[in-house]
């Protein structure tokens, strides 16, 4: 009965579409080779967003979905009820451009070194769309991206670093070597110029929708400056707007506020030491007791805060069921409850199972992996993209894999602990993915697994013979000299 109520629900809202002349359709069409997933630098450094999808919105439902073109030209169709829908636009690997459309235009995005953005319905729209491209260029901005951007990658920062502190490695990347101090005033003098534009901008009916839409935009630019700058004199709380929650970038600032943290800093040592530098169950307790905050804003930053939880070394599976409970309790959000069962995995029994999901996101388990690759030693390193000796040993990690490439020996790295998006960037970083096979544990609160190795401290190193049996459970690292004579051993059994 429920299914055939939806399909009802879903004719009338195609045939309200229809007679509203398509109103209720956006349409996007990508034009050119779709690159903007990856990008390589001058010095031959290469970059993968952590995003699979070129592009995401929000849609009705309240769910971020994404989506890449397939073919050089490809078409995007976009059904919504509002009058717009925001757009986030992955450029060049690191960057997320936000744009607002109209729902009943259509939409061409052109790909180049950066999108030009056309609107069919009102191309006198076209110079606001471009605005952001425009100014990039006016500055002559690193490679087209926003001043802003540079700031925030950790790889620019490296690399700004490395001008005192290793002057070999600058050497390498110094055509990426921007300083800091002349961004800042680049920053600066973007808001102002984008703010003088919008204010000397005519308004009318068609566009007065977009110029509000980029002054918000440039608010948040304005608030992110004044926080490099260590300006706290702007309260966040004049930011915060529930009517926004539609927008993607209004969500992405929420996960970048950092409201509260650093009240919140952990002050116990092995938290500390584990790199639990936030204490979440403080966190979640301030987020919820905030008054000031908007309550869908709240319920989202509240949502956020149980993932950093969950995913938290020092949680138990009775914090994450507690804390679980208390956020149903308390928001009555069963959509994002659900999502966060389902995204980690959470049973409130002990599993022997070990649940991963690979770099493209696909579930898998360990026992997969035995069969998989039965035949064959198998070498597992459990890490994390937070765990500095883990990072340390990578190096030595990529030289044995370099050596025993073409031998009956796969590596397997398994994250614990770890954040999706940080996880994928040390991977890229370390160059894990050379000839590697890399998953993310998805399950460590109930893995009995686990418990039985007794895995509670990284790196830890297993080593499996070519049966699929564990004949090491604590194998020596990829800097110790005796990992090599046990390998040659076992592939030759």
């Amino acid at each position: 009965m429920k299914k055939i109520l939806s399909f009802i629900l879903s004719v009338m809202v195609l045939i309200s579409c229809t007679s509203k002349q398509n109103n209720c359709r956006l349409i996007i069409i990508t034009h050119g080779e779709s690159n903007n997933l990856a990008f390589t630098y001058p010095s031959g450094m290469s970059v993968h967003s952590t995003s699979k999808d070129m592009l995401s919105y929000i849609t009705d439902k309240n769910e971020i979905v994404g989506w890449s073109p397939t073919t050089e030209s490809d078409t995007l169709l976009i059904i919504s009820k509002f009058e717009n829908v925001e757009i986030a636009l992955i450029v060049r690997a690191i960057e997320k451009r936000y744009y607002l459309f109209q729902v009943g235009d259509t939409i061409d995005i052109y790909n180049d070194s950066t999108p030009l953005i056309q609107s069919r319905l009102n191309p006198e729209l076209n110079s606001l769309y471009n605005l952001e491209n425009n100014l990039n260029k006016k500055f002559s901005t690193p490679f087209h991206l926003h001043p802003l951007t540079i700031l925030n990658e950790k790889y620019f920062e490296a690399v700004y670093r490395s001008k005192k502190a290793f002057p070999a490695m600058y050497q390498k990347r110094k055509t990426e070597y921007f300083d800091r101090d002349t961004l800042i005033i680049l920053v600066k003098t973007y808001i102002d110029d984008c703010d003088s534009i919008v204010k000397n901008f005519k308004s009318n009916s068609v566009n007065s929708w977009l110029l509000n839409y980029i002054k918000h935009q440039n608010a948040y630019l304005t608030f992110n400056y004044y926080r490099i700058v260590g300006d706290t004199s702007i309260s966040i709380y004049s930011y915060f707007d529930d009517l926004l929650m539609r927008h993607i970038s209004y969500i992405e600032f929420l996960r970048t506020c950092n409201l509260h943290k650093s009240q919140a800093i952990s002050k116990d040592l092995e938290s500390i030491k584990n790199q639990n530098l936030v204490d979440q169950k403080k966190l979640y307790s301030l987020i919820k007791n905030d008054e000031k905050l908007p309550k869908l804003t709240r319920n989202y930053l509240l949502y956020l805060t149980l993932k950093d939880l969950i995913s938290y070394n020092g949680a138990t599976i009775a914090d994450i069921k507690y804390y679980l409970d208390d956020y149903s309790q308390f928001t009555h959000d069963s959509a994002r409850l659900k999502s966060l069962k389902n995204e980690y995995k959470i049973e409130f029994s002990e599993s022997y199972r070990l649940a991963l999901i690979s770099t493209d996101e696909k579930e898998t388990d360990f026992n997969a992996l035995l069969k998989q690759f039965k035949g064959k030693v198998i070498y597992v390193d459990f890490w994390a993209s937070w765990c500095a000796p883990c990072r340390h040993a990578m190096a030595y990690a990529l030289k044995l894999r370099k050596d025993y490439k073409g031998k009956d020996v796969v590596f397997i790295y398994l994250a614990l602990n770890d954040k999706l998006p940080d996880w994928k960037k040390a991977i890229q970083a370390e160059e894990i993915n050379v000839n590697g096979n890399n998953y993310l544990v998805v399950n460590s609160k109930t893995s009995a697994m686990l418990k039985e190795l007794k895995i509670q401290a990284i790196p830890r190193y297993l080593l499996y013979n070519k049966k699929g049996e564990l004949v090491y459970k604590n194998a020596p690292g990829p800097a110790d000299n005796n990992t090599r004579s046990i390998l040659d051993k076992l592939i030759n059994e």
